[in-house]
């Protein structure tokens, strides 16, 4: 019952949230730090056919990107 009063509600909000973005920000955000996040999953999943695990491509994405997380994963 609950989440059915919080989904309207919600819905609303993500209207707002719509209407307050500016497309030309959000579009130099897209194809700042996200698109090289983008470009190595889309070349890591390309040549992996297979398929790789969520750990996997984690820590494949570390790898291209030259991310050092210690003591995760």
């Amino acid at each position: 019952m609950l989440l059915s009063c919080a989904l309207p509600a919600r819905r609303r909000m993500q209207r707002e949230e719509e209407r307050l973005v500016d497309p030309q920000a959000l579009k130099s955000a897209a194809r700042g730090a996200g698109e090289s996040y983008r470009q190595s999953l889309q070349a890591l999943l390309s040549e992996k056919s297979e398929g790789l695990t969520f750990v996997e491509v984690v820590q494949a994405l570390r790898e291209r990107q030259g991310h050092d997380v210690p003591g995760t994963l």
